[in-house]
């Protein structure tokens, strides 16, 4: 299921500009990787949810949440580490009538970068993302921890892809085999994890694909003996949907927590969090130890860091929700 049959070029324009604007002004005001993509999860809900976009009858909401080094796998073959970051940032985009739903979504690695070409600095993060071996999840949290997983398929490669990003203003020299797909200015590029990295594409264009259900990989609810993709997506929810309930707790009993997830709009998700789905989009709530703003700074955690609610990721979250009423006065 896709809305880009719906979406007019005026809606199109909206939600481009809407896109840029939120991903530029992260990186603007991100200090570093962990705080841009902290930065995002704050900046891409709000602009969206600001466009009180309908579609063919769809209502589109989104949310997020920033989680930060979780959760940590480890696999045959890794070399001077015990165990490496899953990813950085989990987008999910849902399309939904009431009775079916499509979903889909899409993993990024983010890494910095300054100029062409650009060299992945992790070779065992490289190697998971481009061969996908078996892996098993250490220090997730104690539903995870232990678990294996072994993810296939052909299409992986337009799923868990490496998120570029640059905060200089210097235009840049691109290759000659981009010069013509990017522009030289942009500061936020997706590339897939082959070696050398490929097939690179301009994350607002990208994003914009993806939340019209138009990029990306689906998934649905995993079966219980299931250990591929469907499962580690659902892993990921579940436990994200895990520490962002916690973290409410805490919210409402403490009014300067510490240093802990933050969220802004809604998980949704199916039925199986642990939260409904409107809690936080109602209220439009960003939760944060710092006046509702995400931060610029992120403080490193301790390699002996075993929170027993680790194993969770940040999220971004769009979904389209048919509004029978409205779809009526369309027709």
């Amino acid at each position: 299921m896709s809305m880009l049959h719906y979406v007019t070029n005026e809606v199109s324009d909206d939600l481009l500009r809407a896109l840029r604007n939120a991903i530029e002004n992260s990186i603007h005001n991100g200090k570093d990787e962990p705080s841009i993509v902290a930065q995002l999860t704050y900046e891409i809900p709000k602009a969206v949810n600001r466009l009180r976009l309908n579609v063919g009858g769809y209502n589109l909401t989104a949310g997020g949440v920033f989680i930060h080094q979780t959760p940590k796998v480890s696999f045959s073959g890794i070399i001077k580490q015990k165990s490496i970051e899953l990813g950085d940032v989990l987008f999910v985009s849902t399309i939904t009538d009431g009775i079916d739903e499509s979903k889909m979504a899409l993993l990024y690695q983010a890494k910095m970068f300054e100029s062409f070409p650009v060299e992945p600095d992790n070779n065992n993060q490289h190697k998971l993302y481009e061969k996908w071996p078996k892996f098993e999840y250490v220090r997730s949290g104690i539903a995870l921890n232990g678990e294996k997983r072994k993810i296939r398929g052909s299409d992986l490669h337009s799923a868990t892809k490496y998120l570029l990003i640059r905060k200089s203003n210097s235009r840049l020299k691109l290759p000659y085999y981009l010069a013509h797909w990017l522009s030289d200015e942009t500061l936020a590029i997706t590339a897939q994890p082959t070696y050398p990295l490929s097939n690179h594409e301009c994350f607002i264009k990208e994003i914009f694909h993806f939340l019209l259900g138009d990029a990306g990989k689906e998934f649905v609810n995993a079966a219980c003996n299931e250990i591929g993709w469907n499962r580690v997506v659902n892993d990921l929810l579940n436990e994200t949907a895990k520490k962002l309930t916690s973290y409410m707790r805490k919210a409402s009993t403490n009014s300067k927590p510490a240093i802990a997830p933050r969220g802004f709009g809604c998980l949704h998700y199916g039925h199986s969090l642990s939260i409904q789905s409107d809690i936080l989009v109602s209220n439009e709530v960003y939760l944060s130890d710092d006046d509702n703003f995400p931060p610029k700074d992120i403080p490193p955690k301790s390699e002996n860091n075993n929170e027993e609610d680790g194993g969770g990721i940040s999220v971004i979250e769009f979904v389209w929700r048919l509004d029978e009423r409205l779809k009526a006065l369309n027709k």
